[in-house]
């Protein structure tokens, strides 16, 4: 694992898990809007389904973050602990 292929795979998980997010904060905006004025004290003047996209966005965009991150740590802790393991292969066969 390169420092490019992680930033693009935290990059990706990132937009694609914010774009995920900010359509289910649409849809609940606009289907269940009940639920944002249950969570939230909301002043009368709130676009609800506009907060509901925001919010989900930003949800999306974190967890996206967290999640190419942890994939990315673990790739690489894979593959440095596969390259450890040959080395020590290769050392005891000498």
């Amino acid at each position: 694992m390169n420092i490019k292929r992680g930033f693009q795979i935290i990059g990706l998980t990132a937009v694609a898990f914010a774009v995920i997010g900010g359509l289910l904060g649409y849809l609940i905006g606009t289907y269940v809007p009940g639920y944002y004025e249950t969570v939230f004290t909301l002043p009368e003047d709130v676009n609800i389904v506009t907060l509901g996209t925001v919010l989900g966005m930003t949800q999306g965009l974190v967890a996206g973050l967290v999640l190419g991150a942890i994939v990315v740590v673990c790739t690489t802790w894979y593959e440095v602990s596969k390259l450890n393991w040959r080395d020590e292969d290769e050392a005891g066969t000498a």
